[in-house]
């Protein structure tokens, strides 16, 4: 054989594996650049906008033709009186208040509230109440009076050109494993590859169902940016359990204060008939605080529940669970245990994923998150009891400044010491994050998600570098 053929031949088998390598690079950055994606945003509790899939009105808020904000009418100081004043006069607002002031504060049948009710055993009271989808032309998709606009304008101004950013509204009535399956499917039948998870206070706990129901799931989500969610509950939920009339707390004083002397008469039997079956929604129970705040300190500080002055150590989450199936407001009006209830334990475990080795972690950490974190901010950490004949009374609450009026600290980072991966927001309250997005949390999430991007780009890139080695 001459010497040019042997050329040719080592010269081919240089030439040819090479040239694989390189098509092999280019075809998977094009796969990557055509991969379907999405920017998901997830709203907190009470957040997401709710209409009558029967009339195509809306429901929770019914105020469409309002140009308003969820940052107009509360902030640091609480609700906006002035702004609220202002509402009241609105022909809209005048009318809803009108249905449910109707037949002795027992509220017209179609009143926001008695449109709301949930059924003691976790039911809606009108099943055509459902989630505002993404699609439906209405300012309800971006949440409740607007709760997400300024999350979704910034966001979709960042990274719009590449990704669909999108509010996904669910029922925050009922189950989070309900809506985590929702949105599974929204996923899967849009055919979305590449998720970016935002979500705010109960939307992570939606989030945290859907990345622990698939190892598919998890793989779809290439970055997870959390704002304050309770990953091991709220001890809002036991203040709101065991004392529901400081929900209204003051706002009568507020009325009278301002004139509305009419509307303070009533403001408690509406609560009474009507608001008060909201109270049957699934979320206010599955936010119950978890075994793990109790079980041991973070930052020093540990949650606890008391009797007599005496914290109670609970083995396991069952324990915990017991002393709550204990409470009354776990028991329906027949005295039996509701559904969420004897289902809590489950619930629980919906958020977590059992490793190879046996041990279950929360599933956020199985993803590249992000946590956003409130602090300095005096929050509920302790719930006293006291001893009252045969059972106990709920007392009074303890607070740190380890969370953000809502969320405890812990709660919020799921006990993570992985300091790479929280973001503290001093002084923020828990709906800071949304009220002062721009100021609190724009810049540092943009930043999380760009590199998230970066770094998935440059990983396909470098595919078949890695596949010579």
């Amino acid at each position: 054989m001459t010497k040019k053929k042997i050329l040719i031949i080592v010269l081919i088998c240089t030439i040819v594996p090479v040239l694989a390598f390189m098509s092999l690079s280019v075809t998977t950055y094009a796969l990557y650049k055509a991969e379907k994606k999405t920017v998901i945003i997830l709203p907190g509790l009470f957040a997401s906008g709710l209409y009558d899939s029967a009339t195509g009105e809306g429901v929770w808020d019914p105020f469409e033709g309002l140009d308003i904000s969820f940052s107009e009418i509360t902030g640091d100081a609480g609700l906006n009186m002035g702004k609220l004043i202002t509402l009241l006069m609105e022909d809209s607002v005048q009318e809803q208040l009108d249905k449910l002031l109707a037949n002795d504060a027992m509220g017209a049948s179609d009143s926001l509230f008695n449109m709301m009710a949930m059924n003691e055993d976790g039911t809606a009271a009108v099943e055509t109440i459902v989630r505002v989808p993404w699609e439906k032309d209405t300012r309800l998709k971006y949440g409740v009076v607007n709760a997400q606009k300024d999350m979704y304008d910034s966001l979709n101004a960042q990274f719009g050109a590449e990704y669909e950013v999108q509010v996904f509204n669910y029922d925050f009535r009922m189950d989070n494993r309900q809506n985590a399956v929702l949105l599974e499917n929204y996923i899967n039948e849009n055919d979305y590859d590449d998720v970016i998870l935002v979500s705010h206070s109960n939307g992570g706990q939606v989030a945290g169902v859907y990345l622990a129901r698939s190892a598919e799931n998890r793989a779809r989500v290439s970055k997870y940016i959390s704002y304050n969610s309770p990953y091991y509950g709220s001890f809002s939920a036991i203040t709101i359990l065991e004392n529901t009339t400081d929900m209204i707390s003051g706002l009568v004083e507020k009325l009278i204060a301002n004139s509305l002397i009419g509307l303070a008469n009533n403001v408690e039997t509406v609560f009474t008939n009507q608001f008060m079956k909201l109270l049957n929604i699934w979320t206010a129970y599955q936010l119950l605080p978890s075994y793990e705040l109790f079980a041991s300190e973070y930052h020093g500080e540990q949650a606890a529940i008391c009797i007599d002055g005496e914290p109670v150590s609970f083995l396991n989450q069952e324990e915990l669970w017991d002393f709550y199936c204990s409470r009354p407001w776990a028991k329906d009006s027949q005295g039996n245990l509701r559904p969420v209830m004897q289902q809590w334990l489950a619930y629980k475990d919906s958020l977590t994923v059992t490793l190879d080795s046996g041990e279950k972690v929360l599933s956020t950490t199985l993803v590249d998150t992000t946590y956003f974190a409130g602090t300095e901010v005096l929050t509920v950490n302790k719930a006293y009891y006291v001893t009252e004949g045969d059972g106990i009374a709920f007392e009074s609450s303890g607070t740190t400044l380890d969370g953000d009026g809502t969320v405890l600290l812990s709660s919020a980072v799921g006990m993570l010491e992985d300091e790479s991966k929280i973001c503290y927001v001093p002084g923020v309250d828990h709906y800071g994050v949304n009220i002062k997005y721009y100021q609190a949390a724009a810049e540092a999430t943009n930043d999380f998600v760009s590199k998230s991007i970066e770094n998935k780009s440059v990983w396909y890139k470098k595919i078949w570098r890695k596949i010579l080695y």
